[in-house]
């Protein structure tokens, strides 16, 4: 721990610049959305302050080890290169439709869910996850079928982990941000509700 927090702002730069490397280096994406999110994640990287507080000490330790875990790192390869598939298959305006769609239904609607506390594998819980897979669908103008129903969860499981958002929470706890504006996101609990209560009963 010691060491880690020692490392000058170059040394931390480079083991947080290695991480982004390792994770979108290489990938083709013609359209630069791995390129942006790269750069975006670069910029978000907090720096450590001159006379930090313990906690922030901690969490500077834990986000280094984080981005050096192999698995994570794979993990994080494994997202970068399904979010550049998936946006490759897209026009702009069917991309910037498919985000909006996101952030407008899925989100929330799992989010209030999962709040609500009502079991993802519950009569009312698949009533609900439905509810928010047609709106979704309605929306993007698809219909609401068994292929589009298996491609929400394949995503979701794709694109959700849990120690991406532990990520960002140990950012901002680093830069006294409590809420990066990089995250964004809807936390891990929600879309693993979401993806329970989508999937075919037993």
């Amino acid at each position: 721990m010691n060491r880690l927090a020692r490392l000058d702002a170059e040394g931390r730069k480079r083991i947080l610049d290695d991480f982004v490397d390792r994770v979108f280096g290489g990938i083709v994406d013609e359209n630069g959305t791995s390129k942006a999110f790269a750069a975006m994640m670069s910029s978000a990287f907090p720096e450590l302050p001159q006379d930090p507080t313990e906690r922030q000490i901690e969490a500077w330790v834990d986000l280094v080890e984080l981005v050096q875990d192999e698995e994570f790192i794979a993990r994080s390869r494994q997202m970068a290169e399904y979010g550049a598939t998936k946006r490759a298959k897209l026009s702009d305006a069917e991309w910037q439709a498919d985000q909006d769609a996101f952030a407008a239904i899925l989100a929330p609607g799992a989010g209030e869910a999962y709040t609500a506390g009502i079991a993802p594998d519950s009569a009312e819980g698949r009533v609900r996850a439905t509810e928010i897979f047609e709106a979704w669908c309605a929306r993007l103008e698809r219909p609401a079928d068994d292929k589009h129903r298996a491609l929400i969860v394949e995503s979701l499981d794709t694109m959700n982990d849990r120690r991406v958002n532990r990520f960002w929470e140990l950012v901002g706890i680093v830069g006294d941000r409590p809420n990066p504006p990089v995250q964004g996101g809807p936390l891990y609990e929600s879309m693993q509700w979401l993806s329970e209560a989508l999937r075919p009963a037993d």
